[in-house]
């Protein structure tokens, strides 16, 4: 009877979800989760259900096959929608750099890149999430300003904004609009520097991190009021179950768990959706000696058997749905 129950429980929420999030494209999902259930084959039941969860398609110059991934997933969604997440910058990750390298060397390379992706795209619906972390490396006394980071982003908006079915979001840290409003007119001078005619439609806030989901609905509104713009905001929940560590560690957090399902229903005239941006089966790199963090020394985007448990146990499909891994 238990589990009787359990399954009806489950297929409500996992039906509610579907009929949220039915016009975004799960083709990246399909082939990522199916590739790990060859290697996991202990794993296949969670590997089935993630399969039907919407990601992104991290399109990076640390993949040669990204543009081709988006080809496929296009070509096999049809009237779905893509979410592609840009990321490569020359000099990407510059301050922390777990995420740097990449055979984007110069500005030259960069717009080569991002006008490869319009043509393949052309003019087909899409939502566009512009370089996570590359606003915070512009602010003041930051990495990206020595790297030209300024330039390459106008140039990304610009190229990617010819499409007028694409819906572009620039990633903010949630660091920069959570702790003083001086903070955020920081930001949002160097947004309006960068997007001037506002051909962006907002921002994505929490991407790779923690923070709750109802902190960054309030953030997004602060900005919203300081910059007297109808930004709209996209929020990742794809680690973000248990809220922060106390010291905001970033890199595996050891308490982190499985987040809110990707929903468009957010609730909100203002948050156009919850995503999972960040792949749990994903990590954020080795990580040793961090404090608060899972130590391996993998690194960025490989898969962890242990971690990906530790998300798993911690996160909504046990604490809601009584799936334990």
């Amino acid at each position: 009877m238990y589990y009787l129950v359990f399954l009806i429980n489950f297929f409500l929420l996992f039906n509610t979800y579907l009929s949220n999030s039915q016009k975004l494209c799960n083709y990246i999902s399909q082939t990522k989760y199916n590739n790990l259930k060859n290697n996991y084959p202990g794993l296949n039941h969670e590997f089935d259900i993630l399969s039907n969860i919407p990601l992104p398609i991290w399109y990076t110059d640390r993949d040669a096959n990204s543009l081709n991934n988006i080809k496929n997933s296009l070509e096999n969604c049809n009237e779905l929608i893509n979410i592609v997440i840009i990321y490569g910058l020359p000099n990407k990750d510059c301050e922390a750099g777990q995420s740097s390298g990449g055979y984007n060397k110069n500005s030259d390379d960069y717009n080569k890149f991002l006008n490869d992706l319009h043509a393949v795209v052309q003019n087909k619906e899409i939502i566009y999430i512009i370089e996570p972390d590359a606003l915070n490396f512009l602010l003041p006394n930051k990495c990206g300003n020595q790297y030209n980071y300024k330039n390459n982003l106008i140039k990304a908006i610009e190229i990617l904004s010819q499409n007028n079915n694409a819906k572009i979001y620039l990633d903010i840290g949630y660091w920069n609009v959570i702790y003083s409003d001086e903070k955020i007119y920081d930001i949002l001078n160097i947004i309006n520097e960068l997007d001037p005619n506002q051909k962006s439609k907002g921002f994505t806030l929490n991407l790779s991190n923690y923070r709750k989901t109802d902190e960054m609905i309030i953030a997004c509104d602060r900005m919203r009021k300081l910059s007297n713009k109808n930004y709209h905001c996209i929020i990742d929940t794809s680690r973000n179950y248990n809220g922060p560590s106390l010291d905001n560690q970033w890199c595996n957090l050891i308490s982190a768990g499985i987040g809110k399902l990707p929903t468009k229903n957010t609730n909100s005239d203002f948050i156009d959706y919850l995503l999972w941006l960040k792949p749990q089966t994903e990590l954020d790199g080795n990580c040793l000696g961090f404090s608060n963090s899972y130590q391996t020394q993998k690194n960025a985007g490989d898969f962890d058997l242990e971690y990906f448990k530790m998300l798993w146990n911690q996160g909504i499909f046990y604490n809601e749905l009584n799936q334990c891994r």
